[in-house]
């Protein structure tokens, strides 16, 4: 089962992977980072990419979090799956000296049948 101090470490794992990034694609990686590290993420995130880098994140939109022991086309397993606010990650990286170029809101639905809002923002780092 992940822990709150395993997802600490997302953003500073995917750094030492791929170092100085011109470009990086997050699809849903924000899902299973816990809301209150967020910041922590975002502010890594802008920390390894390249001057004038591009960060493009897709998330679930909302103020919730669910936890799932199936799906995906498995069972048994622990997953806690969060739903954030647009703004607040609109404002997250802002505060990390990212411009935004581009935001996409899917509806519920449109994504996945039955599946929540989906967000997708497209950001740069200045340089």
């Amino acid at each position: 089962m992940a822990t709150r101090e395993s997802y600490n470490t997302v953003a500073e794992s995917y750094a030492r992977l791929v170092p100085a990034l011109e470009t990086s694609v997050l699809d849903r990686a924000l899902l299973r980072v816990f809301a209150d590290v967020v910041q922590g993420s975002v502010a890594e995130f802008a920390r390894v990419l390249a001057p004038g880098g591009y960060l493009q994140l897709a998330f679930h939109v909302g103020d919730t979090h669910r936890h799932r022991t199936e799906g995906y086309g498995h069972e048994g397993i622990s997953l806690d799956i969060h739903h954030l606010p647009v703004e607040r990650v609109c404002a997250l990286l802002a505060q990390a000296e990212f411009s935004l170029q581009h935001r996409t809101i899917l509806e519920p639905g449109r994504y996945l049948a039955g599946g929540p809002a989906q967000a997708r923002l497209l950001a740069r780092l200045p340089g």
